[in-house]
């Protein structure tokens, strides 16, 4: 069995967070029809409630409502977003958590990128919340380039390939281009960690596909292991407590029939369980 150590975390941090975030996100969905700032501050703070439940609370249901949430308000922003981007009507209906949310004749300000169009799709994998995945899969993705942040092309890649795994495409070939699109000279803006932490990803997602269980776990290890370096200098910082991309693809991993043997607390396997 394959075995990852998550870095030193602030027990004290977590804690606090957890306590404070899990009645944060309930309140923040009450305040939507008053104002879209509270709609990317429920995306925000249930990542935040999910990362600090990964700490103390592993096999609390709040880790899985946290990230569920988290998933619906993605797809919230990015549908408005959207719709904006290529000046349509404006509206959204569905829920987010314990409500149904109706949005009309606004989009969110803030700028939406690749990265946490990434995020919504994790969650929504992890969460196996086909609704908030069918709403970002079918997100164009020149809106995506279009968000108002920078971002390196192999996070296109990797985007495209992540629609095509939500949508139970064949994925020939989506490898190679994300690998191609992370060449050196291509990458100006992400770390080497992130790149390969990436790649790792996307060769663990093709080999569920195949039905390579060693691969897929290989593949696993390998891209925490690269999460585990982004993260480890800043012990602090709560985006490194929660690996939602390798849990994502494990969890994808898992609906295929493939059997996860890799250990990590960045990795929890309460949600690795549909």
């Amino acid at each position: 069995m394959l075995k990852v150590a998550r870095h030193a975390v602030d027990q004290a941090q977590a804690k606090k967070k957890f306590d404070y975030y899990r009645n944060e996100v309930t309140d923040l969905i009450g305040e939507i029809p008053n104002g879209l700032a509270a709609l990317s501050g429920v995306f925000d703070t249930s990542h935040q409630l999910a990362a600090a439940a990964s700490v103390v609370a592993p096999d609390d249901p709040v880790l899985r409502g946290a990230i569920k949430i988290n998933a619906q308000a993605a797809a919230a922003m990015f549908t408005l977003s959207d719709q904006k981007v290529r000046g349509k009507p404006m509206s959204y209906s569905g829920p987010i958590g314990d409500s149904t949310v109706e949005i009309a004749g606004r989009a969110p300000n803030s700028s939406l990128g690749p990265t946490n169009y990434q995020v919504g799709l994790f969650s929504s994998l992890i969460s196996r919340d086909h609704d908030a995945n069918h709403r970002l899969c079918v997100i164009p993705p020149p809106s995506l380039r279009q968000g108002g942040v920078q971002a390196d092309e192999y996070q296109y890649a990797w985007n495209a390939m992540l629609g095509r795994i939500s949508r139970g495409e064949n994925l020939d070939g989506a490898v190679d281009a994300i690998t191609a699109a992370s060449a050196p000279d291509q990458v100006t803006i992400a770390s080497r960690n992130d790149v390969d932490e990436t790649l790792w990803l996307a060769r663990a997602a093709a080999a569920a596909r195949a039905g390579n269980a060693a691969a897929v776990n290989d593949g696993l290890a390998k891209a925490i292991e690269a999460f585990r370096k982004i993260w480890e200098t800043d012990p602090k910082r709560w985006r490194g407590w929660l690996s939602l991309g390798a849990t994502a693809i494990a969890c994808w991993a898992v609906d295929q029939g493939v059997a996860i043997t890799v250990e990590s607390e960045y990795m929890p396997r309460s949600l690795l369980r549909r």
